[in-house]
């Protein structure tokens, strides 16, 4: 199987969303709104995604990926032509919910590589998050440029829908998918891991609360941080854009230089090692009082970050042969209904801290301190999994 349309995906997607950050405070004036409105945005784009990637995990042993794959391209390309376009901050929201919704082909992209990489999932996962982060990478810091010499935030995202058009042809023409078949009953056990039971299984729980622990620790600082930079040190927009292509750059470097680590039989130790570092990472970044200092923050914060979702989908597929679309699916559903939930409740709060306090950066400062804790929080789940496993080396690891 060719894996070059699948990875193709990744960036494609990561084209869509990270525009998302730099363009925000230019969004936000467009539509007439506030922090707290653009982060409703950026809300229904998660539960958008939430909705739909239940859908995989509830039909993904009944529907041909290809199928699934080729439909979330399609509506990528339709919501980002829809979004350049919207008008209102109440139509921005329905497109939005729609621009989730595309979030299906890339996790389907993942099932995909997860199913046919075997014991080497875990390498093929991080080159494709790694692919990811490139696209989010470049995206974010020509974006600045543009919009410094005079571009708009609804011709960007008209660019990007091109590149989405583009990867949807190469997906149709490489036939890729085809050879991965819908995942196929044996058994009554088999069957109902497929659905409802799977939550029903502790291993699938906890790799759940991982990683809806860390999308919440990630969300913010890939939403916000952009704005952060603008409000705590008055950034200037390529300056404020780039902040965000720094996390994205580390986060490459980490999965492409520690892909394989995740596949090594202590990889649970070193992902809860990795969380850590990552929350005193972002304690340095919200703290400091200087740029570098802060860029230097989110670079070793990516870094740390990098190849812990990657890992996480690993860990929680493992245990499930046959049926990683759907464990893909659940998993990305719960994470995205975290997403569809942090990026609004950050706004609110930076909005309500912000009122009336003379230094600019206060509101965010205090709404995106909650990730440390998610981090410290992930650690534990993970290092407890690790534990068990331990205890009980029959047992396979989730």
């Amino acid at each position: 199987m060719s894996f070059a349309p699948l990875l193709a995906v990744f960036p494609s997607r990561a084209a869509s969303a990270s525009l998302l950050a730099p363009c925000l405070p230019l969004i936000a004036l467009s539509l007439g709104t506030s922090y707290e409105g653009v982060g409703s945005v950026v809300a229904a784009v998660c539960a958008g995604f939430a909705v739909a990637v239940m859908s995989v995990g509830a039909l993904g042993h009944r529907v041909r990926p290809r199928v699934l794959l080729l439909s979330g391209a399609v509506v990528q390309v339709v919501a980002v032509v829809a979004f350049a376009s919207v008008q209102s901050l109440e139509i921005a929201r329905m497109v939005a919910l729609v621009y989730g919704a595309a979030g299906v082909a890339d996790v389907t992209a993942t099932a995909i590589l997860a199913r046919a990489g075997g014991a080497r999932r875990g390498h093929l996962l991080s080159l494709a998050h790694g692919s990811y982060a490139l696209g989010s990478v470049i995206v974010p810091l020509a974006a600045g440029f543009v919009l410094e010499a005079g571009g708009t935030w609804r011709l960007l995202f008209a660019m990007v829908a091109g590149l989405n058009a583009l990867v949807l042809v190469w997906l149709v023409l490489s036939g890729a998918g085809r050879e991965v078949a819908s995942q196929q009953s044996t058994g009554a056990t088999v069957h109902q891991s497929a659905g409802v039971a799977l939550w029903k299984n502790g291993k699938f729980r906890r790799g759940a609360l991982a990683m809806a622990l860390y999308i919440a620790a990630e969300t913010g600082p890939s939403i916000w941080l952009p704005t952060w930079f603008r409000d705590r040190f008055g950034a200037s927009v390529p300056v404020a854009a780039a902040s965000v292509a720094v996390f994205w750059a580390s986060m490459t470097a980490g999965r492409l230089l520690m892909a394989g680590r995740v596949d090594l039989d202590d990889a649970r130790r070193f992902v809860a090692r990795l969380s850590l570092i990552a929350a005193a990472a972002w304690v340095v970044v919200l703290l400091s009082g200087q740029i570098a200092v802060a860029f230097i923050g989110v670079a070793v914060f990516g870094l740390a970050m990098s190849i812990c979702a990657p890992a996480l989908q690993g860990f929680a597929a493992r245990p499930f042969p046959g049926l990683e679309t759907s464990v893909i699916g659940w998993l990305s559903a719960a994470a995205g209904m975290v997403g569809a939930i942090s990026p609004w409740v950050v706004g609110a709060v930076a909005e309500r801290l912000q009122d009336g306090q003379a230094d600019g950066g206060f509101g965010l400062t205090w709404a995106l301190a909650g990730g440390p804790a998610f981090l410290l929080a992930m650690s534990l789940v993970v290092g407890r999994s690790t534990g068990s496993t331990a205890a009980g080396k029959a047992r396979p690891m989730s």
